[in-house]
Formats: C-alpha cells, sequence, structure tokens
C-alpha cells in the first residue's frame, strides 16, 4: 500500500512537471510568434515610408515593447529540454525568413531616411532594439541545459557583434542627412557627419539591427540545441 502510495505520488509529480515544461513551451513559442507578428508591421511600415516618420515610429516603439515583454515572460519560464527547444525550430525559422524580410526593406529604404533626415532617429532606435534584444538572449541562455550554455552563449555573441556592426549602418559617417531635411524634434538635419567617408550610404554593407535582434535569441536556444543533438 505505502509502494503504491508512493508510485502515485511520484507519477503526480512527474505529471505536473510535464505540465510546467510544456507550458513554458508555449511561453517560449508566444514569445516568438509575437514578435514576428511586430516584426511583419515593422517591415510593412518601412515598405511603406514615404517622408512621414509617424507609423514607423509606432512600429518600433510596439516591437520594442514586445520584446521587453518577451524577456519579461520568458524569465517567468522553468528551463527547458534540448527536445523542447527543437520543437521551436520551425516557428523561428518562420521568424527568420521574416527578419531577411525586414533587412532588406531598411537597406531599399536607407536613401529615403536620409531624405528625411531620420540617421539619428533610426540610429537610436537600432540601438535600443540592440540593447533589449540582448536582454532577451541572456534570458533564453538561462533557459537552455547547462551543458549547451557555453554553445548559446557562442552563438549568441556572434549576433551581438552583427548588431553593433549593423548598428553603424545609421551612425555619423555612413548614413547623412541630406541638407535641408527637417529631423523629428524640430531644426534641419543637415549632415550627420562632418568628414567624408559616406560613399556607400545607399548599400550597407551589414544588415540592420532590428532583423538580426529578433531573431537572435529564439535562434540561439534552437542552434544550441540542435548543435549539440549533433
Amino acid at each position: 500500500m505505502h509502494l503504491l502510495t508512493s508510485f502515485t505520488l511520484a507519477l503526480s509529480a512527474g505529471t505536473a512537471l510535464a505540465g510546467v515544461v510544456e507550458r513554458d513551451v508555449k511561453t517560449i513559442n508566444a514569445v516568438v510568434t509575437d514578435t514576428d507578428t511586430r516584426l511583419k508591421e515593422l517591415t510593412t511600415a518601412i515598405n511603406n515610408f514615404n517622408g512621414d516618420p509617424a507609423q514607423l515610429l509606432t512600429a518600433t516603439t510596439n516591437m520594442l515593447n514586445s520584446l521587453n515583454k518577451g524577456v519579461t515572460d520568458i524569465a517567468a519560464t522553468t528551463p527547458i529540454t534540448l527536445n523542447d527547444a527543437v520543437t521551436l525550430q520551425a516557428t523561428v525559422t518562420t521568424l527568420q525568413n521574416d527578419g531577411n524580410a525586414l533587412i532588406q526593406a531598411l537597406n531599399s529604404k536607407k536613401s529615403a531616411f536620409e531624405n528625411a533626415g531620420l540617421c539619428e532617429v533610426v540610429f537610436k532606435q537600432a540601438g535600443d532594439m540592440g540593447d533589449v534584444a540582448k536582454k532577451l538572449i541572456d534570458t533564453v541562455v538561462t533557459k537552455v541545459p547547462q551543458e549547451v550554455q557555453p554553445l548559446a552563449k557562442q552563438v549568441s555573441s556572434g549576433f551581438t557583434d552583427t548588431l553593433k556592426q549593423s548598428q553603424q549602418n545609421f551612425a555619423p559617417g555612413s548614413c547623412t542627412n541630406r541638407q535641408g531635411a527637417v529631423t523629428p524634434g524640430g531644426g534641419a538635419g543637415g549632415s550627420s557627419s562632418s568628414g567624408p567617408g559616406t560613399g556607400n550610404s545607399s548599400s550597407p554593407s551589414s544588415p540592420v539591427t532590428a532583423g538580426a535582434g529578433t531573431i537572435a535569441a529564439p535562434l540561439a536556444l534552437c542552434i544550441a540545441a540542435v548543435g549539440l543533438l549533433i
């Protein structure tokens, strides 16, 4: 009787734990899905940009809010298994494809941002998004099994390096506001740099922060899991 009771309690505990893990996977999946939705909204805003930054600023704010919420939600979950991480791969692949679309949109609109005097605005928002994305990356890494955390951190460091490089596409010297352009907040944009080096302003050499940042955290988790399984 005692053995049966012990077995029943153990089974109940295992079932409860499985339920917790399932909820945690659903939470991470929900974060990825919401991020993807905001990502597509931001891509649409970029493609529709015609000089008025209102829609672009709203979409960027929504993206930042989504990333911040993702940090909070994932921080409240328990660590997941490698198998759980692999189940997220399909969702992350969709996110990665949409991230590539956003990168293409931003690259094609860089001249429009320069004409509108938005170099500094895009540069700052890219930095803000990169900072929040790094928090999300760091949070996700803590949910990966310890044996793959070094790999996850290595993958993540590659993404964060890309974020820093990407932000520079809109930095002074790489992005130049056209003379007479009015930047949000008042005043003519003029040039965002006092020296040469803006010849390649219409074709950035690396992807912009937004696309890379949004795919970094969940993708790092999946790559780490797959890497260990291989």
